[in-house]
């Protein structure tokens, strides 16, 4: 009779570490989120300028249309060369990221720029033409009729850009880079574009989606 009690006194201590131990698990499992850290986002370094963007299609971009969405930006040289390429399927390989995870209000933007094509001479003089008075003036056309509201723009969405205008962002040194722009059209910050960039700015611009244009996070 008296074996029993000393028995179980004896393993005792060891199932009691179990329990503690699988305790200590759950607990910890139910504060992970609370002890999580979510870094700060970049600061704002300036604002998106008013530079002159050309769709694909040939119409303007006005880069205020650009402003509700984090954007990161890419800025490349055209004629695309292999290191442009992967880029470019970097890019691709974002977009995907972004598109399976469902992460809404980061999208991409291609920034093409034509360092080959020469300058366009500017005209020496306009040739003036005279009016005809008796010519009647012809009406401007009619402007098309309203149809239904415009889709999602798209995700990814690449545009070019005179290479004067590339001075804006800080001149040919910005080819082959990424930068990083929040919501309202805040700079914040420049990237490499190899993996390590672009894995750095997949993250930095899920917190500066998620935050306020004060840079507090929400």
């Amino acid at each position: 009779m008296t074996d029993a009690p000393d028995g179980r006194a004896r393993r005792l201590p060891r199932f009691t570490f179990l329990w503690a131990f699988l305790l200590g698990i759950v607990v910890l499992t139910l504060l992970r989120p609370c002890l999580r850290r979510v870094p700060a986002p970049p600061p704002v370094q300036g604002s998106f300028p008013a530079v002159r963007l050309i769709a694909a299609d040939g119409a303007a971009i006005d880069p205020a249309s650009l402003k509700g969405s984090a954007w990161v930006v890419s800025i490349e040289s055209v004629p695309c060369l292999e290191a442009c390429a992967e880029r470019r399927g970097r890019m691709a390989e974002l977009k995907d990221a972004l598109a399976g995870f469902h992460l809404g209000g980061i999208r991409l933007l291609s920034l093409e720029v034509d360092t080959a094509r020469p300058a366009e001479p500017e005209p020496d003089h306009m040739d003036s033409v005279e009016a005809d008075p008796d010519q009647p003036m012809e009406a401007p056309p009619a402007p098309p009729p309203a149809g239904p509201a415009d889709p999602a723009p798209p995700l990814w969405i690449a545009a070019r850009l005179d290479e004067k205008d590339l001075q804006a962002f800080g001149g040919l040194s910005r080819l082959g880079t990424l930068l990083l722009v929040d919501a309202t059209g805040g700079l914040r910050g420049w990237y490499g574009a190899d993996q390590d960039g672009f894995n750095e700015i997949y993250n930095r611009a899920q917190h500066v989606r998620s935050a306020d244009p004060d840079g507090k996070v929400r």
